[in-house]
């Protein structure tokens, strides 16, 4: 039986009750996480940004990914600055990421992974998550994730 991974999210620093997105550990680390990035793009540049992921990682997903109905994308996120680790936080009250987040699980224990991957820090200039596509991580191949 698998244990429960914890939900974290990508808190605001300073606002500790806004988030960019959230995620489960992969691994029995704190990054990678497997989970949605929430989407913010300026609306004319909104398909040309799908297009490159899609011509990068193929199909991915995107939807509602919290109560307010913000868009999430479903990908992996490296989190490796150890500053931007420090503002994950588990326990937010938002009923959408919560169920998401049970789906997340069930997911990692029948090995799906995401395909989008992402380098995802803390901007302490612009007081935003940054994110950034992640193709040349020598641990991306699939035989890396020994899931079990």
């Amino acid at each position: 039986m698998q244990h429960k991974k914890p939900l974290y999210f990508l808190t605001h620093e300073g606002r500790p009750e806004l988030f960019s997105g959230y995620g489960i550990p992969i691994l029995d680390e704190v990054s990678p996480l497997m989970g949605m990035l929430m989407v913010d793009v300026p609306e004319d540049r909104f398909e040309d940004h799908f297009k490159k992921i899609y011509r990068l990682f193929g199909e991915f997903m995107v939807g509602p990914a919290t109560a307010k109905g913000e868009m999430g994308m479903f990908s992996e996120m490296w989190i490796e600055d150890p500053y931007s680790q420090k503002l994950l936080k588990e326990n937010i009250s938002d009923p959408v990421a919560q169920d998401i987040g049970g789906l997340l699980r069930r997911s990692l224990d029948a090995g799906f992974l995401p395909n989008p991957k992402f380098k995802v820090r803390w901007s302490k200039e612009y007081r935003v998550w940054l994110s950034e596509l992640f193709t040349d991580h020598p641990l991306l191949n699939p035989a890396y994730y020994k899931i079990q």
